[in-house]
């Protein structure tokens, strides 16, 4: 454990979560835990264990996640997606087939396809856009360890949204190419995009989204999930144009969001007090 970065009113420790946390923190007069313990799902779910168990009253978790509740919601992205309907968020249609399911729902092609695992595993990053039910059928071949979650695949422009929310007041955008119509037919992990999204560089006029709307979406989605630093995916339905939430993000990179430092600080100062 060491200080690896400092500011006037924070020093940033790591923590190793290999070890015991709880002994890690004796001695601090105000401790703060930022953590990403989806990470740990798969390979070390002891560390979320004991995340759970912290009882040190001055330990205060900004970003304690979904996963860290006994129902593990926050992994399940069939359970995110009924999350959003209930905060009033638009989302893709999407029908859950289980691994052993023979009965497939009628389904309007093309669908993306996705492990009902969100985190903590690899299989959890491959999806593919399908347009045929027995391209459906290989993706749930390939992956008969899970269920699968179809989701309708909505026409936006080939634009993703990526918003980045530091509290409940902040909320940035960062614009990026997203999947376009040639995507169709092909698997590809979401950690490596760059032969699936659309070539040309979207256009970066904040006129062109609603501010106020994303700043309401974040809103709903911080206050169902509890999430203090969290990123949104939002695509905007060439059609109708809805504000459609395609996936959330647990502590993103927030690469692109200028003066981080200090948001962060102003929302670690606002928990402490």
């Amino acid at each position: 454990m060491g200080v690896y970065d400092s500011t006037e009113d924070f020093e940033y420790v790591c923590i190793d979560p290999s070890c015991d946390i709880q002994q890690q923190v004796i001695g601090f007069e105000d401790c703060l835990l930022l953590d990403k313990i989806t990470d740990w799902i798969d390979s070390a779910p002891t560390v979320i264990e004991s995340v759970r168990k912290l009882n040190n009253p001055q330990v205060c978790s900004v970003d304690s996640q979904l996963a860290c509740n006994d129902e593990g919601a926050g992994t399940d992205r069939w359970d995110l997606q009924q999350a959003f309907i209930t905060a009033g968020v638009d989302v893709p249609v999407m029908n859950l087939i289980e691994s052993d399911q023979q009965d497939i729902p009628s389904l309007q092609y093309p669908q993306i396809l996705k492990t009902r695992l969100a985190c903590g595993t690899v299989a959890s990053h491959h999806m593919a856009v399908v347009s045929t039910m027995e391209e459906l059928q290989t993706f749930r071949q390939d992956h008969a360890e899970d269920a699968v979650c179809a989701q309708d695949f909505v026409p936006h422009g080939g634009i993703i949204y990526k918003v980045f929310a530091i509290g409940s007041e902040e909320v940035r955008v960062d614009i990026r190419p997203s999947l376009g119509d040639d995507a169709i037919g092909k698997k590809f992990d979401s950690q490596n995009m760059k032969e699936v999204v659309v070539k040309e560089t979207p256009s970066t006029d904040s006129a062109n989204i609603n501010m106020e709307k994303v700043k309401d979406i974040a809103g709903r989605v911080d206050k169902k999930l509890g999430l203090g630093l969290f990123g949104l995916d939002i695509i905007i339905g060439s059609n109708d144009r809805k504000y459609y939430v395609v996936d959330v993000n647990y502590y993103p990179t927030f690469k692109g969001v200028n003066g981080l430092s200090e948001l962060m600080r102003d929302l670690l100062l606002k928990k402490m007090n």
